[in-house]
């Protein structure tokens, strides 16, 4: 039941944003703000111009940390698919909202199709439903 969060009654000192790049590992790679100011993504090319950049971290060192994350936010351009894995499958504590575009439909193909039923077998073993859908963008809550 999606009436357990009733976002009205939060002020914002109860939420904590947690601005992290996000990945399968923890393998050096660092996100760059966009070259192109009009886009939002951030991007693994190195931008000069900007005064900051993102190391990525691994998934499962962040979920298997002393915080507590009620809400994931996954917006990683194709990428979704191998870090939810990587989390269902490997970490001691989950989130109890996903909310995930799903940018891997733009491109489906054979093995895509299988991560994409492993992932969804993953969702269901660990008790997650779908409660939102719009084209690419999904929410799951945990049962």
């Amino acid at each position: 039941n999606v009436d357990v969060y009733d976002f009205r009654m939060l002020k914002m000192e109860q939420i904590i944003f947690h601005h992290q790049a996000i990945w399968t590992n923890n393998d050096g790679i660092e996100l760059w703000p966009p070259l192109n100011q009009e886009h939002v993504s951030y991007t693994r090319i190195e931008n000069s111009n900007a005064s900051s950049h993102f190391p990525c971290s691994d998934i499962l060192t962040i979920f298997n940390s002393d915080k507590i994350f009620n809400i994931l936010k996954l917006d990683v351009e194709g990428s979704e698919v191998d870090i939810l894995i990587r989390l269902l499958e490997k970490s001691r504590r989950l989130p109890r909202i996903i909310l995930v575009e799903f940018d891997i439909i733009r491109k489906i193909d054979m093995i895509n199709l299988f991560k994409l039923n492993h992932l969804i077998m993953l969702f269901k073993s660990k008790n997650y439903n779908i409660f939102y859908r719009d084209n690419k963008n999904f929410g799951f809550i945990l049962d």
